[in-house]
C-alpha cells in the first residue's frame, strides 16, 4: 500500500473540503431523519396503546364487567372440577 500524503494543490484541497463538508451535512441529515422516524414510531405506538386501553375500559363499562371491585391479591371465588384424583406418595 502506498503512503497517502496531503496535496499541495489548492484546487484539490478546496474540492476535498467541499466534498467532506457535503458528506458531513448529508450524514447529519440522514441521522436527523432516522431519529425523527424512531421518535415518531414510538409516539405512534404509545398513542395506539393509549387508545386501545381507553376503548377496552369503555367497553368493559358498557358490558357491566367490574374493573375495580376486586381488591388486588385476593381471590373472591373459584370453581373447579376434579378430573382425576391421585394418591400422594409419602
Amino acid at each position: 500500500m502506498g503512503h497517502l500524503s496531503a496535496t499541495e494543490n489548492p484546487i484539490l484541497q478546496a474540492v476535498g473540503l467541499i466534498v467532506g463538508a457535503l458528506i458531513a451535512v448529508i450524514a447529519i441529515l440522514i441521522g436527523a431523519v432516522m431519529l425523527s422516524l424512531g421518535i415518531g414510531l414510538v409516539v405512534l405506538a404509545g398513542l395506539v396503546m393509549f387508545v386501545r386501553v381507553r376503548w377496552l375500559k369503555h367497553r368493559m363499562k358498557q358490558t357491566g364487567t367490574p374493573t375495580n371491585d376486586i381488591p388486588s391479591g385476593e381471590i373472591t371465588g373459584v370453581e373447579y372440577t376434579v378430573v382425576k384424583e391421585r394418591a400422594i406418595d409419602e
